[in-house]
């Protein structure tokens, strides 16, 4: 028995789902004209704000350089006291190391030992008026302190590009919007009858 021929109703509706199909792909197309300018303009901003960032970083850390260059002669003594207060110490990090070969942390002890007399430090400033493990404020300022950009800064817009950039990323996500409608739209041009 042959196959009964289609319904005028299943006829319209193979036509209509055609023509939504074709119109799903220009719709899609233009999506993706949209979704292009949207995804270049993502990477545009986020490349420029990494160079932006790289640029301010250089300059900070050149001039941090040259701020304490101008300031090395009244600063070497307390760079000097540093250094000899590092090499003293180098017997203590030593120690620390080789108890941890043996599982045996002093790290712990040695950091409450420190946080104490930071805490008896901030006492003894308080009544007396002068610090007991730090330099005064004034050789902070002039001789160790400098406002930079901070690495991490840096890491995380870098970060942002890549993720960008990657497969999955943003940019991907934008521009997938007007290829699903495109797909959406070749699905039922290519399968009228479902």
């Amino acid at each position: 028995m042959p196959d009964k021929p289609p319904s005028i109703k299943q006829v319209f509706g193979v036509i209509k789902n055609i023509f939504e199909g074709v119109g799903k792909i220009f719709k899609g197309i233009g999506e993706e004209f949209i979704d292009v300018g949207e995804g270049t303009v993502v990477g545009v901003i986020d490349i420029t704000t990494l160079f932006k960032f790289t640029f301010i970083f250089l300059g900070t850390y050149i001039g941090c350089a040259v701020y304490f260059l101008t300031n090395i002669r009244g600063c070497l003594v307390y760079y000097l006291v540093e250094v000899f207060g590092q090499i003293l110490y180098i017997p203590v990090r030593i120690t620390v190391w080789i108890f941890s070969l043996f599982s045996l942390n002093l790290q712990k002890p040695l950091d409450t030992f420190w946080d104490n007399m930071e805490s008896l430090d901030q006492v003894v400033y308080k009544y007396v008026g002068f610090h007991i493990i730090h330099y005064p404020r004034n050789v902070r300022q002039k001789c160790y302190v400098c406002k930079r950009l901070k690495m991490k800064v840096m890491s995380r817009q870098a970060g942002v590009v890549k993720d960008d950039f990657s497969p999955g990323g943003r940019i991907e996500q934008i521009l997938m919007g007007g290829i699903n409608t495109i797909k959406d739209g070749a699905y039922q041009l290519t399968h009228p009858l479902d």
